[in-house]
C-alpha cells in the first residue's frame, strides 16, 4: 500500500469532526475531546489535558493555535507530528506544554524556540534526541 493510499485511509481527526459536529464551535469541540478544561472568567479555555487514545492531528492542533488563552495543554498520546508544532508555537501564554507519546521529532521543536512564556515542556517517547534540544538552548525559563 502506498503512503497516499493511507493517507486517504486515515480516520479523520477527532477534534475537527468534533467541531464540525458542534456547527463549528471550537469551544464545544475542545470540550468533546478533553479529559479536563479550564477557562477564564470570559469562557475563554486557558487549560486543556486532551483525552487519553483521542488522537487529535496536525489537522486539529491548528484549530488548537487558536486558543490564544490557553496556558496549559496536555497532548500525551496525540497524533500530533512536527507539522501540528507549529500552530502550537504561537501561542504566546502557554506556560505547560505536555507532548509526552507523540511523534514530535528535533525539527518540530525549532517551533517552540520563541515561546517565552513556557517553563516546562515534557517530551517522554517522542523522536526527540539531543540534537532537537538545541533548539531550546536559549529558552531560559524552561
Amino acid at each position: 500500500m502506498s503512503n497516499n493510499e493511507q493517507e486517504k485511509k486515515a480516520p479523520p481527526d477527532p477534534l475537527v469532526v468534533a467541531v464540525a459536529e458542534h456547527d463549528g464551535n471550537l469551544g464545544m469541540g475542545v470540550r468533546a475531546i478533553a479529559r479536563r478544561i479550564d477557562t477564564n472568567d470570559e469562557a475563554e479555555t486557558t487549560l486543556l489535558f486532551i483525552k487519553y487514545n483521542v488522537r487529535v492531528g496536525d489537522e486539529g492542533f491548528a484549530l488548537l493555535g487558536k486558543l490564544e488563552h490557553l496556558e496549559v495543554l496536555d497532548a500525551t498520546d496525540c497524533a500530533l507530528t512536527n507539522k501540528g508544532l507549529k500552530s502550537i508555537g504561537e501561542l504566546s501564554r502557554l506556560r505547560e506544554l505536555i507532548l509526552d507519546i507523540t511523534e514530535v521529532g528535533d525539527d518540530g521543536l525549532a517551533h517552540l524556540s520563541n515561546m517565552e512564556c513556557l517553563t516546562r515542556l515534557s517530551l517522554s517517547a517522542t523522536r526527540v534526541t539531543d540534537v532537537g534540544l538545541q533548539h531550546l538552548s536559549d529558552m531560559h525559563n524552561l
